[in-house]
């Protein structure tokens, strides 16, 4: 699997994780660079162009959504998710 094909399967699973979650477009943006880079909130901003203060708050906002209570929560979740995704895929195709 190449950089390219690992990106935009990534981005599939966030945007199905943030669809299913009710999460803005930002915060699916942080979501993505987070999962993909493992990001500090301090790249992050730096990434997006916003500061510190306001990734806290997105970061704040997708905890509550995702009812999660910490960031590697979040991340373990989107995992599990994307695996569930996955095997329901492959149980379609059989």
């Amino acid at each position: 699997m190449n950089l390219q094909s690992e990106s935009s399967y990534l981005l599939r699973v966030v945007s199905n994780f943030a669809q299913h979650h009710c999460l803005t477009e930002r915060e699916k943006e942080i979501l993505f660079y987070l999962s993909r880079y493992g990001y500090s909130n301090k790249h992050l901003a730096n990434e997006l162009f916003i500061t510190e203060k306001t990734v806290k708050n997105h970061m704040a906002r997708i905890q509550e959504k995702t009812k999660t209570c910490s960031t590697r929560e979040l991340l373990s979740m989107v995992v599990a998710q994307s695996l569930m995704h996955q095997r329901r895929e492959e149980a379609v195709a059989l």
